[in-house]
């Protein structure tokens, strides 16, 4: 199933941290800097799990915890060892995708990317229209 893949593609990183924390240094190493509230809502969890997952991450010195735009806010960052991993992540999932495209043909990989791409556009748009009825706000 889809969980036990993700579970066993962390483990083909070879930093020893676990798919959550795995998660999370993508996340930041793709959007940079970012409150737990919107971890939790890219890695589809509660913010008590995202403060549990930073807490490791921050023992480890991979992420530090600093100051947001209010008073009350935090922003987790990654540290310069933090991105170092975080590009071992998006590595592992070249590797992954390479291996799982290897006899395709080039033909194939441009319709797969093209589709891929549609694909993502009509989700988008889908879930900006279940965040515009009223009652999911």
């Amino acid at each position: 199933n889809s969980r036990r893949f993700r579970v066993l593609h962390a483990g083909e990183i070879s930093n020893g941290l676990d798919y959550p924390s795995n998660l999370l240094l993508y996340v930041l190493g793709w959007h940079g800097p970012s409150q737990p509230s919107f971890l939790a809502e890219q890695m589809a969890c509660g913010r008590a799990n995202v403060s549990k997952v930073v807490n490791g991450l921050e023992e480890g010195g991979l992420v530090t915890r600093g100051p947001g735009g209010d008073a009350r806010s935090v922003v987790v960052s990654l540290t310069a060892e933090g991105e170092r991993e975080a590009r071992a992540v998006f590595a592992a999932g070249r590797v992954m995708l390479e291996e799982l495209t290897r006899d395709w043909s080039d033909e194939e990989l441009v319709t797969f990317a093209t589709l891929t791409g549609r694909f993502a556009a009509a989700a988008a748009r889908y879930e900006q229209r279940l965040e515009s009825k009223p009652e999911s706000k």
